[in-house]
């Protein structure tokens, strides 16, 4: 599956095994050891696929080698495809597992530090049954580096943050109204200007530092997906929702994937 994204989108993550985090709850001494040798200080994604009691879960670490004090300071990003398994109780041993990376790694973090970090837990999709939780995390994978990464200018095209656009459906609810065909949903990764204004505000959201780790409404217009400086709009680009169908097998037709504001 991932082999069909190409190169270029797997240069800054890492993938670890599916059974270390495992063997990390079960005291394994070697899982840090074998981390380690992964350079996920070096990446901007690290996903560590999470197993506890026969469920499967993704958790994404981004920025990990960063500053706790700058713009793209460390965030983790939590995914289940059971909600009702209460994935957030399993928050104290997630942030002794990355306390333990820093100290094996030779970087300073204070458990202060460690504590800062958000722990985001977005909508996703949702199995259907009680078989499907390990297919919904290697999909979740997919997604994630599937979406296009883009760069979001203001009305002065220059740029105040780095994103993933989610969906460009004109029906879709983003910010309490539709995206019609004037925005698009946005995911925001990175600030460039902390204090810039956002185009669409809410009651909590005015700045794009407001907007960290959610998905909002930005001019299509003002969004930027290459080098060569084109827009959405100018492009002709047209970035659907994908469809759990496309993989045909591998998850059940006709559940359409969206990740939904929070």
């Amino acid at each position: 599956m991932l082999g069909t994204l190409g190169e270029e989108r797997l240069v800054d993550v890492t993938i670890l095994d599916c059974f270390w985090y495992h063997m990390y709850l079960n005291g394994s001494p070697k899982v840090m050891e074998w981390i380690k040798e992964k350079g996920i200080f070096s990446k901007t994604y690290t996903f560590v696929p999470i197993v506890d009691g026969g469920h499967w879960n993704l958790l994404i670490l981004c920025n990990l080698g960063n500053s706790f004090n700058n713009n793209y300071s460390p965030c983790m990003i939590l995914l289940d495809s059971l909600i009702i398994s209460e994935p957030l109780k399993a928050e104290p041993t997630i942030r002794r597992f990355v306390k333990e990376l820093y100290h094996t790694q030779g970087k300073m973090a204070s458990s202060r530090s460690i504590a800062s970090i958000p722990l985001l837990l977005p909508k996703v999709p949702q199995q259907r049954d009680g078989e499907e939780c390990g297919v919904f995390m290697l999909y979740y994978i997919y997604l994630f580096l599937k979406r296009k990464k883009v760069k979001l200018l203001d009305l002065e095209n220059e740029q105040v943050a780095k994103g993933i656009v989610m969906s460009m459906d004109p029906a879709k609810i983003v910010m309490g109204r539709p995206i019609g065909t004037v925005y698009c949903e946005v995911s925001i990764h990175y600030a460039n200007k902390p204090d810039a204004p956002l185009f669409v505000k809410d009651d909590h959201r005015f700045r794009i530092k407001d907007a960290i780790g959610s998905h909002i409404l930005w001019f299509r217009d003002y969004v930027l997906v290459d080098e060569a400086k084109r827009t959405l709009f100018s492009a002709g680009h047209r970035i659907n929702q994908l469809c759990v169908g496309e993989l045909g097998s591998v998850l059940t037709s006709g559940v359409l994937v969206s990740w939904a504001p929070h």
